[in-house]
């Protein structure tokens, strides 16, 4: 994914418009997002692994999925099914997957179609 830029600004306006509609972020919230960036770090990991190309994708998807599989349960119980929940589940993942893909992994660089070049500098404090 190239970097604009522009998907911070995109994530804060996501998250201000969550918070704007209504929808407190307390505890229940907060502890969906966080499970979100560590579940869309993990997932950009993964697919670090198997689609290097596209590990921010597969990363905010995976970080997601649990979420969502949650937000199913709870439909069918007293609780129900909440947007918020899952939006944050969403933006917890998304951030996490950027955050791993941008700083984190070694950035892929293309030389042909079948091959890559990974490029990592390192130093030490």
């Amino acid at each position: 994914m190239k970097n604009n830029g522009r998907f911070p600004i995109f994530l804060a306006a996501c998250l201000a418009a969550a918070t704007a509609a209504g929808d407190d972020f307390g505890p229940d919230k907060r502890s969906h997002f966080v499970g979100g960036v560590l579940l869309g770090g993990l997932g950009a990991k993964i697919g670090d692994h198997y689609v290097p190309d596209h590990r921010f994708l597969v990363g905010t998807a995976l970080g997601t999925l649990p979420g969502l599989c949650i937000e199913i349960a709870d439909s069918t119980n007293s609780s129900g099914f909440s947007g918020g929940d899952l939006l944050a589940d969403f933006l917890g993942a998304a951030i996490g997957a950027y955050l791993t893909d941008s700083f984190i992994l070694k950035p892929v660089v293309h030389t042909d179609k079948d091959k890559f070049v990974g490029l990592e500098l390192g130093t030490r404090f």
